[in-house]
């Protein structure tokens, strides 16, 4: 049986009167299950950590690759149709979809990202990030010296944009490579909110509360190597618009060594 086309894959027939149009996308195939939960009031992107070398199976590794493309609604409409302000997944031929990602890099609206490549023993989990820090005013130390009240600015930062982990299994021959992935889009609301308060000594400070919009979504996929997993997700962040995702991976051929 033939796979089943997405709705995200329509054809483009038309882009919006106020852009040129897109390249016409590849064809999406019906994918994995994409889990979304959402979180008004985040803690920021976690941090990253080195892969666990006890998880290795074997001396075998994967590369995994991902590219994030940001276009705005109109775009994405064009595009995706009715889906494009949910949250789906999908594969694509992989020679199609780079040759769509090229074309759509001549496209002035649309911001590309290359994430750093991810290498991975057999069996192993890893995570990256693409994120930025800002610092905020968190708290004031306060201390007395001799009849007069001084309060010392505590300085902390939060953590803004994309994390993701991703875990990867060979199969004992050859075949696709299983993929188990999540990922954390983290936007920072600005300007920051103040609170004012009222210190010992008539001291007047400001302190300062980064409120955070989070994202996370897990999927598991089998990429062959001539396949991309495509996620969509509408952005959280001032710009709004839609995030699209494109991850591929494939064994690294007669290399073993650390990662």
């Amino acid at each position: 049986m033939k796979p089943r086309a997405l709705g995200l894959a329509l054809p483009l027939v038309a882009g919006c009167a106020s852009n040129p149009p897109f390249p016409t996308p590849p064809e999406i195939q019906a994918g994995p299950v994409l889990s979304v939960r959402g979180d008004l009031l985040g803690r920021g992107l976690p941090s990253t950590a080195p892969p666990d070398a006890s998880a290795r199976r074997s001396e075998r590794q994967v590369e995994i690759s991902c590219t994030m493309l940001q276009i705005s609604s109109d775009r994405a409409a064009a595009i995706l149709g009715g889906t494009s302000s949910g949250a789906t997944a999908g594969t694509a031929d992989r020679g199609e979809l780079e040759r769509f990602l090229d074309a759509l890099q001549e496209l002035p609206d649309v911001q590309t990202t290359f994430a750093p490549k991810l290498t991975l023993f057999d069996g192993q989990s890893g995570e990256l990030s693409i994120s930025s820090e800002t610092a905020y005013v968190a708290d004031f130390e306060l201390s007395a010296n001799h009849d007069a009240w001084i309060a010392d600015p505590v300085v902390d930062t939060v953590r803004s944009g994309t994390f993701m982990r991703a875990r990867a299994s060979l199969p004992a021959e050859t075949g696709p490579v299983a993929l188990e992935l999540s990922w954390v889009l983290c936007a920072l609301g600005t300007p920051m909110p103040e609170i004012e308060a009222e210190l010992p000594g008539d001291l007047e400070v400001r302190l300062q509360v980064p409120v955070t919009r989070t994202l996370e979504l897990s999927t598991d996929v089998e990429l062959a190597p001539d396949r991309v997993l495509v996620t969509t997700c509408p952005r959280w962040d001032a710009e709004r618009g839609v995030l699209l995702t494109f991850v591929s991976a494939r064994e690294i051929p007669g290399e073993s060594g650390g990662s």
